[in-house]
């Protein structure tokens, strides 16, 4: 909130007669100024309200021009003719400059760096537009600070003693207390809790307000993924020693629901096309403290399939602390399943940047296919292992749905132990059961950078990089690596390596607020060690196409048309997504 008291001290002016009785239709002005006609265009087509509105907005014009004594001679009113003509009559003075300029009642900050801000200036033309914008912005700096309450005004304009026409100008400021934040309002909003929005907007309630910045109370609201639609903060002044940040909000639905459907053509000649796809259950915002509750379902070619189950809290006990819990199982044909109980706790600082530490616990077993033995081994061993780690993360973005600047970005580092058994083939040509102890450590890094370019234009970089390091190496530990969210122009889960990367540039053309058409390119690699059942291989990989976002009133749908050199423009990947609120 700003206050803003005093104002300017307006010079004389001579009162222009009233004009109620000629208030009616369109008139012809005729404006003089020093006796000559002046230009009238910014008041051409005014519809007539009262004669006086018009020497106002000249006496305005002429002030912010540094002519501050202006001065209306006369008005005379022609009634012989239709429409009506008002003669008006002015004098512009005298050139003004500014003088001296002091400050008096500041302590929070120097009256140095006040000035330093401001566009008023010592020995510059007077423009009272201008003068009129520093006082303002006085104010929001001091409602910034955390005092919302301080008063500034113009106490005095003065002649300069040795120039008439330079004016000398003393700012008073009444910076008041620093009142404390009693708690934030969300207008409009039904579900989300006010305790849980200030934890949110990173503020603390019943301490002074150090710092109010609304556009990064309003970064961090949408940056949820709670909210549609975010008005710019405000602050209310509830009593004298508490104040309110008031916003306005849209909530976003309680829940939606994705399906992403893709079709992969046939790898070789006779060989048939597969459908792919995966449903996602997102339920958000659970008791109106931003817990969420997510359920994926994938559907890959042949009888591949995973399932995520994935439950957040993001403020455990009213603390900074999130604490995540997942599921995952990974069912690959008869070949091998894998399940994996994952832990997360994340600690996020004001700056946006959060450190994690997690906890992960990995089963692996064979299916039918997977005791086979290939090169003395088996294909897939059974295995257990445990993996702690550390991370980052780092997300500023300006909307989640389109955004168009901001950087999203994470790193995680695992050490584990896994414990395997398998048999294999002896000395004697016989088999037997071995058991080993592995060390392993895995590393994963996910970037994506928006730039802002031209109007409603937007280049999107990205990339990722997933590296695991082991004493041996083992199918079902690999990388999945190759499809819609990975590397496009290729089938889902098409590669596998104890290495992969890709790179992405994104071109987006902006339609409306949740729309865009784009073109995109990606390079990738993927390194594969020789394992039984898999050759080594290594490889780089690129893919391209294009795509297009656009809202419906059925929900947000999503196609893309995905190529790569080896298969050729027309024997592409497509895939559509459509999600709709619940």
């Amino acid at each position: 909130m700003i206050l803003f008291t005093g104002g300017l001290i307006a010079p004389p002016d001579s009162t222009a007669q009233s004009s109620a009785e000629y208030a009616s239709g369109i008139p012809v002005w005729e404006l003089f100024v020093d006796g000559e006609v002046y230009d009238d265009s910014l008041l051409t087509g005014q519809p007539f309200l009262d004669a006086n509105d018009v020497p106002a907005n000249l006496l305005e014009e002429l002030r912010e021009s540094g002519h501050y004594f202006a001065r209306i001679d006369s008005i005379k009113v022609d009634t012989s003719n239709v429409p009506v003509v008002f003669r008006l009559y002015a004098r512009r003075g005298p050139l003004v400059r500014v003088g001296e300029i002091t400050i008096t009642g500041i302590a929070v900050f120097s009256e140095e760096e006040i000035l330093r801000e401001m566009e008023t200036r010592r020995g510059e033309v007077l423009n009272t537009r201008k003068l009129e914008s520093d006082l303002e912005s006085i104010a929001r700096r001091y409602e910034r600070a955390g005092y919302p309450l301080a008063e500034v005004s113009v106490d005095r304009i003065d002649a300069n003693a040795s120039d008439p026409y330079t004016l000398d100008l003393d700012f008073s400021v009444r910076e008041g207390v620093r009142p404390k934040l009693s708690r934030i309002d969300l207008k409009g909003a039904k579900r989300t809790r006010s305790d849980f929005a200030l934890r949110l907007a990173n503020l603390q309630k019943n301490l002074p307000l150090t710092l109010f910045d609304p556009e990064a109370i309003r970064d961090r609201l949408l940056e949820s993924g709670l909210f549609t639609q975010v008005g710019f903060p405000e602050l209310v002044v509830e009593s004298d020693s508490g104040v309110v940040v008031s916003v306005e909000v849209i909530e976003a639905p309680p829940g939606s629901f994705d399906l992403v459907l893709g079709y992969q053509p046939p790898r070789s000649a006779g060989a048939a096309s597969g459908i792919v796809g995966n449903g996602h259950l997102l339920m958000q915002n659970v008791f109106g403290g931003g817990r969420q509750i997510s359920i994926r379902l994938n559907r890959l070619p042949g009888q591949v399939s995973s399932l995520d189950l994935h439950v957040s809290d993001p403020f455990v006990f009213k603390t900074p602390i999130r604490l995540d819990g997942s599921f995952n199982g990974y069912q690959q044909d008869s070949l091998y399943a894998k399940q994996a109980f994952s832990g997360e706790a994340g600690y996020k600082f004001r700056s946006g940047m959060e450190v994690l530490v997690t906890l992960t616990s990995e089963t692996t077993r064979p299916g039918g296919a997977g005791v086979d033995l290939r090169n003395g081994r088996q294909v897939i061993p059974r295995s257990q292992a445990t993996f702690a780690g550390l991370g980052l993360r780092y997300q500023r973005i300006d909307d989640r749905v389109n955004p168009r600047k901001g950087l999203a970005a994470r790193i995680d580092f695992e050490q584990g132990r896994k414990n395997r058994s398998e048999r294999s083939v002896t000395a004697d040509s016989d088999t037997a059961m071995t058991y080993s102890r592995l060390r392993q450590s895995r590393v994963k890094t996910d970037v994506m950078v928006f730039f802002p370019t031209f109007s409603r234009q937007v280049l999107v970089l990205g990339g990722q990089l997933s590296l695991l390091v082991s004493d041996s190496y083992d199918r079902a530990d690999l990388f999945r690596f190759g499809g819609a969210l990975s590397l496009r122009g290729y089938d889902e889960d098409q590669f596998v390596g104890r290495v992969t990367a890709r790179s992405l540039v994104e071109y987006r053309y902006q339609m409306d607020r949740s729309s865009y058409g784009y073109l995109f390119t990606d390079l990738g690699y993927y390194n594969t060690p020789t394992l039984p059942g898999v050759e080594s291989a290594e490889d780089w990989l690129s893919g391209f196409g294009l795509g297009i976002q656009f809202s419906t009133g059925v929900g947000l749908i999503n196609a893309s048309y995905a190529m790569s050199p080896q298969d050729g423009p027309t024997n592409g990947r497509v895939h559509v997504g459509l999600s709709f609120g619940l």
